[in-house]
């Protein structure tokens, strides 16, 4: 099956999970976008020839951990972020980024689209998006319990 099909189909699976139609959504310029709540929205970038689906979400500015004045203290909070996505472990299969340019923090996570979906792909993508989400609030509510400090993140990180 065609690869936006697939995308077509995972996406209803994810509508019907959440309460939205989400049939026949429109998968132009290789880019679905959801409000997820009143201040963001979840960004799908699509990758058709690699077959995959990138889940991405940035954290709102004014929260971010990372604004400071001490080179040292920056570079400290970068190795913490970096460190958390070792394994993949701190932050629950996605991977922390961060933009220097724009300031910006953000989240995202690869999902393999399948090549025909079967029974349960549809489950699994909910889960996918809703285990990213789960990931992404937790860090931003960790983030806006130490807005400056960095302090309170060391929690995040759990083996």
């Amino acid at each position: 099956m065609d690869f936006y099909a697939n995308m077509g189909s995972l996406l209803e699976g994810l509508g019907k999970r959440i309460g939205l139609d989400l049939a026949a959504p429109d998968l132009s310029d290789d880019y679905f976008g959801l409000a997820v709540d009143k201040s963001g929205v979840l960004n799908m970038l699509l990758q058709p020839q690699r077959r995959t689906c990138v889940l991405h979400r940035e954290f709102s500015r004014d929260t971010a951990c990372l604004p400071t004045d001490d080179a040292a203290e920056l570079a400290r909070r970068l190795a913490f972020l970096l460190g958390a996505n070792v394994m993949l472990l701190g932050t629950g299969g996605a991977a922390l980024g961060y933009d220097e340019t724009s300031g910006t923090l953000s989240l995202s996570m690869s999902y393999n689209v399948p090549e025909e979906v079967q029974e349960g792909d549809r489950e699994a993508f909910a889960d996918a998006v809703e285990a990213f989400l789960e990931s992404f609030a937790r860090w931003s509510d960790h983030m806006e319990q130490a807005p400056g400090t960095g302090e309170n993140m060391t929690g995040m990180i759990r083996v």
